[in-house]
């Protein structure tokens, strides 16, 4: 009924590829409800066509965007943050 109170806003925007999926992962360990959006960088999607492309590194070549729900954010950032610290402190 008031689903169109409860706002998304941005927790975390990065083009790495493996802490996205890490923090989708903290996320879903957690039950928190997110959103995510990627958006493809690179030459390949414009009209340069493929020579474009040369020299880039297709590793960074799409953003990643999650989005939570504005009443669980500082949660989802706690969750993240120690998710990530766990990982690169064992």
């Amino acid at each position: 009924m008031l689903n169109f109170l409860q706002k998304w806003v941005e927790l975390e925007v990065t083009n790495d590829q493996e802490r996205f999926f890490k923090s989708i992962a903290a996320l879903e360990e957690a039950h928190i409800p997110y959103r995510q959006k990627g958006q493809h960088m690179n030459h390949g999607t414009r009209r340069a066509g493929r020579v474009g492309t040369l020299g880039e590194n297709t590793r960074y070549s799409v953003l990643y965007q999650i989005f939570v729900k504005k009443e669980d954010l500082d949660k989802a950032r706690y969750v993240i943050r120690g998710k990530l610290a766990s990982e690169t402190n064992p």
